[in-house]
């Protein structure tokens, strides 16, 4: 059972495919509901078991109902991907603060927000698995012209790390995806 966050298009629509045509049932979420909904739409003519649900990884309230409806149209979640993420492009002197704490807010704290909700189900269970998604620009110094980006995924490299080695010893495995 697999709830995919950020998968109403592009990386995580392919993921949740992928995920259904290895036999998951798919919990497909986004921002975009009518994307989740379309990815859905795509598993269950593919043969696959799937839903499409809403969910804005900045708000906390957002994220508790994705992952209640989530539950009760899959159960109990094995496996919790944070793919939301957002990209913008330009010199660092024309990001003000504010753009810099979206970036974060959606890269970074979205997946904060959604592992505090799933986690401790996990750490209960003694099982399950976390997929973040990063980027290659999170490891290497190549995006002079997207530093706010650049340092939201570095950000998640770090707390993926960090928290593979806090909860292998609990049944937990996690992984950072870094296209």
């Amino acid at each position: 059972n697999a709830f995919i966050i950020g998968a109403g298009r592009n990386i995580g629509r392919v993921i949740a495919l992928e995920f259904a045509r290895r036999g998951a049932k798919v919990a497909v979420a986004d921002i975009n509901e009518s994307g989740a909904e379309e990815t859905a739409q795509l598993i269950i003519a593919a043969g696959g078991k799937s839903t499409g649900i809403g969910c804005d990884v900045t708000s906390e309230g957002s994220i508790r109902d994705a992952v209640s409806e989530a539950e009760r149209f899959l159960g109990v979640i094995d496996i919790h991907m944070n793919n939301a993420g957002i990209i913008h492009s330009g010199n660092p002197e024309d990001f003000p603060a504010s753009e810099w704490e979206r970036m974060f807010s959606v890269n970074f704290f979205g997946a904060v927000r959604a592992n505090a909700v799933v986690l401790p189900k996990m750490i209960a269970r003694g099982q399950g698995y976390i997929v973040n998604t990063a980027s290659f620009a999170g490891l290497y110094p190549y995006a002079a012209n997207r530093i706010p980006y650049a340092a939201s995924k570095a950000a998640l490299v770090s707390m993926s790390e960090n928290l593979a080695l806090y909860l292998v010893l609990k049944g937990i495995r996690v992984s950072c995806l870094c296209p």
